[in-house]
C-alpha cells in the first residue's frame, strides 16, 4: 500500500501508544477515586474534568496549533503527560493520595492531549494523498479500535498485577515512548509557521472561517453536531442502565455488549479500507446509507428484550457507525486548507465536546423524569434526524 510508508507507520505506533496510555490512565485513576471515595459520583467527575479540559485545550489551541510543526506539537505533548506522571507517581509515594491532585493531573493530562488529535488529524492529510484518505484512515482507526478493544481486557489485570505505583509508571512509560515515536518522522517543515502574532483573535477566527466558507464542511459538522446528541445512549451509565432494567441481564451483558460494538468498528474499518475505492466514488451514497443503517439497528435494539439479539445489535451498529466516522474525517481533511487544518479539527473539537455536556444533561434529565427507555427513543429519533439533514443537505446531496 502506497500511504503505508515509515512517516504513517510511525505516527500509527505514537498513536497506539497514546491511546492506550489514555485508556490505562482512565482505568487506574477511576480505580484510585472509587477506592479513595467509595463513591460514583466522584468518579463520573473524572470524566467531566476531562471534557471541561478537552474544551478549554481546544480554545487555547486556536491561537497557535497551525503556527507550529505538528511534530514538535505531538512530541511535547506525549512528553509533558509522561513526565506529569512521573511527578505524580513521585508525590503519592511519599504523601498519599490526594483527590484534588489526582482531578488536577487528570486535567493537566486532558489539557494537553487536546493538542494532540487536531495535530494528529492534520498529519495524516499531509503524509497521506487525497484519493488515499479515506483507506489510510480506515486501517488507522481500525487498528486503533484493536488497541481500545484489548486495551480495556487487559488493563484492569494489568493495573492489579503492577498495583497504583507501577501502574502510572507503566501509563507514564508509554506516553514517553509514543513521544520518541514521532520523533523518527521525517516531515518538511511547514511553509505555515508563523510565530508572529501568536496569541491573535484572527487566529481563532481562520478556524473558525472554513465552517461558515465551504458548505460541505459546514453540512459535515452540523451532522456531527447532531448526532453527537443522540451517540450520548452508548456512555456507560445509560447502557448498563438499559442492560439491567430493560434486558433484565447482569452487569456482565453491558461489557460484552461494549465488546461487540468495538468489533463492529473495527470489521466496519477494515471494509472502508478494503472496499475504499468504491467507498470514496460513492461517498454521499455510503454516508447517508450508514447514518440510516444506525437509525434503523438502533430502533430495532430499543424495542428488542432479548439480551442474545441485542449484544449481536451492538455489533452490527459499529460496522456503518465506522463507515460514517471515516467519511466525515476523510472529507474534513481533504476538503480544508493545510493552512488552518488543525485549527478546524481543534474547533470542531471544541463543539463535539459542548454537545456532548450539553447531551449528557439532557439525557440524564430524561432518564430520571421518563426512564431509561426514554433515553434510547430519544436517541432514535435524533438518528433519524440525522439521516434527514444528510439527505436534504444541498452540499451532500451534490458530492459525488
Amino acid at each position: 500500500m502506497e500511504f503505508l510508508n515509515k512517516n504513517y507507520i510511525l505516527l500509527l505506533l505514537s498513536q497506539l501508544l497514546n491511546t492506550f496510555s489514555g485508556l490505562f490512565f482512565n482505568v487506574v485513576i477511576i480505580i484510585l477515586v472509587y477506592n479513595k471515595t467509595n463513591s460514583v459520583s466522584n468518579s463520573t467527575l473524572v470524566l467531566i474534568i476531562t471534557t471541561i479540559a478537552a474544551i478549554i485545550s481546544g480554545i487555547f489551541n486556536s491561537f497557535y496549533i497551525d503556527d507550529i510543526s505538528y511534530k514538535k506539537i505531538m512530541f511535547f505533548a506525549n512528553l509533558i503527560n509522561g513526565i506529569s506522571l512521573l511527578l505524580f507517581m513521585l508525590f503519592i509515594k511519599y504523601n498519599g493520595i490526594n483527590l484534588m491532585y489526582i482531578y488536577l493531573l487528570t486535567f493537566i493530562l486532558s489539557f494537553v492531549n487536546g493538542a494532540y488529535s487536531p495535530s494528529r488529524l492534520a498529519t495524516v492529510a499531509l503524509i497521506v494523498k487525497k484519493d488515499l484518505l479515506v483507506k489510510a484512515n480506515g486501517i488507522f482507526v481500525s487498528i486503533i479500535q484493536i488497541m481500545q478493544t484489548t486495551g480495556w481486557i487487559i488493563a484492569f489485570p494489568i493495573t492489579d498485577l503492577l498495583g497504583v505505583d507501577y501502574s502510572i509508571l507503566f501509563v507514564s512509560i508509554c506516553y514517553i515512548l509514543s513521544s520518541f515515536s514521532i520523533l523518527g518522522m521525517n516531515m518538511q517543515k511547514s511553509k505555515n509557521i508563523n510565530k508572529k502574532n501568536v496569541f491573535s483573535i484572527k487566529k481563532i477566527t481562520d478556524g473558525i472561517e472554513p465552517f461558515f466558507e465551504h458548505k460541505l464542511l459546514k453540512s459535515i459538522t452540523i451532522m456531527d453536531i447532531i448526532e453527537n446528541f443522540a451517540n450520548v445512549i452508548w456512555m456507560p451509565t445509560f447502557l448498563l442502565a438499559f442492560t439491567t432494567k430493560i434486558l433484565n441481564a447482569s452487569e456482565n451483558w453491558w461489557g460484552y455488549q461494549g465488546s461487540a460494538f468495538f468489533l463492529g468498528l473495527i470489521l466496519g474499518g477494515i471494509l472502508v479500507s478494503k472496499y475504499s475505492y468504491i467507498v470514496d466514488n460513492s461517498t454521499r451514497k455510503s454516508l447517508i446509507y450508514s447514518s440510516f443503517l444506525v437509525f434503523c439497528i438502533t430502533l430495532v435494539y430499543v424495542f428488542n428484550k432479548n439480551v442474545y439479539y441485542a449484544t449481536f445489535l451492538s455489533f452490527l451498529i459499529g460496522i456503518p457507525a465506522q463507515l460514517r466516522n471515516v467519511l466525515q474525517e476523510s472529507l474534513i481533511q481533504k476538503s480544508t486548507d493545510s493552512k488552518v487544518i488543525a485549527r478546524v479539527f481543534s474547533f470542531r473539537d471544541i463543539l463535539l465536546q459542548v454537545t456532548y455536556l450539553i447531551s449528557l444533561f439532557i439525557a440524564s434529565r430524561i432518564a430520571d423524569k421518563y426512564g431509561i427507555k426514554s433515553v434510547f427513543i430519544y436517541g432514535t429519533i435524533v438518528y433519524l434526524i440525522t439521516t434527514l439533514f444528510a439527505t436534504i443537505s444541498p452540499s451532500i446531496r451534490k458530492y459525488r
